[in-house]
């Protein structure tokens, strides 16, 4: 009985020992025959290594799906896939050809971290053009490749990016070099800047800042549209031609970009802000008004201690990843407080020919008197002086005894109004004058 078991394990390892290959794999190199060595693959499975640029497989080894034969070429590796069919399990030999220039060649792959979608475009090697991938890939001779700068250019979805690499010389060692590029990176090579709703974000920074004015109890800014369009321009200008100055390279400042678009003012003030590889998650509004705080001379027209502005504007220009962005701040409003004795008169420009503007602007008058006075608007400084002498003259409106006006007008340099107290007692007026109200 024992005999007999040895018998038979003995004859089954002899059957294991004799099987015959049931494939012959050969492997050379199409353009000289020459033979290549590798590592065989099937499915992912080793089955054998070639000696000569062949191998015998048995046929529990070899079925249909993907081969791979992976090695080293004059020190370079190298990795080929090929499909196996049914047509080709029909035959016994089986040839596979490698074509020189591939052994020869650097193939670079560009691919989406998270989703593996090939990335397509122009590949240049040290601002040298070596071709467009495609489905993600290029290969090149390995001559014409060289340590230094990689860049990919193209479009994604009809949005133009450009991604920058960094090739080692260990990495030309390879026979190909993966680049794989986040979602994140994506987006950020896809962001531009000019999609910005630049409205929003000019809105966004009024309420900021007259957040910062709410602080120190200084009245808010209202929004001024005239301002706004300065402001607009002038980031525009300095997006066109280059430069971030608060003058223009002609050297026009602030107050010149309002007079010459006539816009009146009685005192302007201007911030800017720049950004440059600006990411889609960066907050324009606020990061513009907190580096605005943590400057002095930013700082002071924003919270503003003497009360000198009224209004403001603000001008956002954004190119694919810059982004400027100005803050005009002008003084539209004026206010006095005066005390006219019983039998005196004053005179108040309303539109002081000072301001040096020649245009027609619209202004709200508003008087508070603590008694009854008269009160005269005219035309100019002659009409006052008319009636200080008592002459009769002509004024654009005139109130008697009366303690509260609230007009407004369409007001020419040297407009003004004469207040005259006929009364009993002293008056104590508060005057204040809103130009574009």
């Amino acid at each position: 009985m024992k005999k007999w078991m040895l018998l038979l394990i003995f004859l089954v390892g002899c059957t294991i020992v004799l099987e015959k290959p049931a494939y012959n794999l050969a492997f050379s190199i199409q353009e000289t025959g020459k033979q290549i060595d590798g590592n065989v693959y099937v499915n992912g499975n080793f089955i054998g290594r070639t000696r000569n640029g062949n191998l015998g497989v048995l046929l529990s080894n070899m079925s249909e799906g993907t081969l791979n034969f992976a090695g080293y070429y004059q020190n370079r590796p190298f990795n080929y896939s090929y499909s196996i069919g049914t047509e080709h399990l029909s035959k016994r030999k089986l040839a596979f050809s490698v074509d020189q220039e591939s052994l020869n060649s650097f193939t670079m792959s560009f691919t989406i971290n998270e989703s593996k979608e090939p990335l397509d475009g122009s590949v240049l090697n040290n601002d040298r053009n070596l071709g467009n991938t495609i489905n993600g890939e290029i290969s090149v001779a390995y001559k014409e490749i060289e340590q230094g700068r990689i860049n990919l250019i193209g479009k994604y979805r009809g949005k133009d990016f450009e991604f920058k690499f960094n090739l080692v010389e260990n990495e030309l060692k390879n026979s190909q070099m993966f680049f794989i590029i986040s979602k994140k990176e994506l987006e950020s090579a896809l962001f531009d800047a000019g999609d910005i709703d630049r409205l929003k974000e000019e809105q966004e920074i009024v309420r900021l800042v007259n957040i910062e004015r709410q602080k120190v109890s200084v009245p808010a800014l209202k929004w001024n549209s005239k301002a706004a369009d300065v402001a607009y321009s002038h980031s525009l200008d300095m997006a066109n031609r280059q430069y971030f100055a608060h003058q223009s390279p002609e050297g026009q400042s602030v107050g010149d970009r309002l007079k010459k678009t006539n816009v009146l003012y009685t005192v302007a003030a201007e911030d800017l802000s720049f950004f440059d590889n600006l990411a889609p998650d960066t907050n324009i509004a606020q990061k513009s008004v907190q580096g605005w705080m943590n400057s002095p001379g930013h700082r002071a027209p924003i919270l503003d201690s003497d009360k000198l502005f009224s209004d403001a504007g603000v001008g956002v220009v954004c190119i694919e990843k810059t982004c400027y962005v100005t803050l005009v701040f002008i003084g539209n409003e004026r206010s006095i407080e005066t005390n006219i004795p019983i039998g005196y008169l004053s005179f108040y420009y309303l539109y002081d020919p000072n301001f040096g503007f020649d245009i027609s602007v619209p202004l709200r008058v508003e008087i508070n008197s603590t008694s009854p006075i008269n009160t005269y608007i005219v035309s100019g400084r002659s009409q006052y002086e008319a009636i200080l002498r008592g002459q009769d003259t002509d004024y654009i409106e005139k109130f008697t005894s009366i303690e509260q006006i609230n007009e407004q007008y369409t007001a020419n340099p040297g407009m003004g109004v004469v207040l005259e107290n006929k009364g009993d007692v002293d008056a104590d007026i508060s005057l204040h004058i809103d130009y574009y109200p």
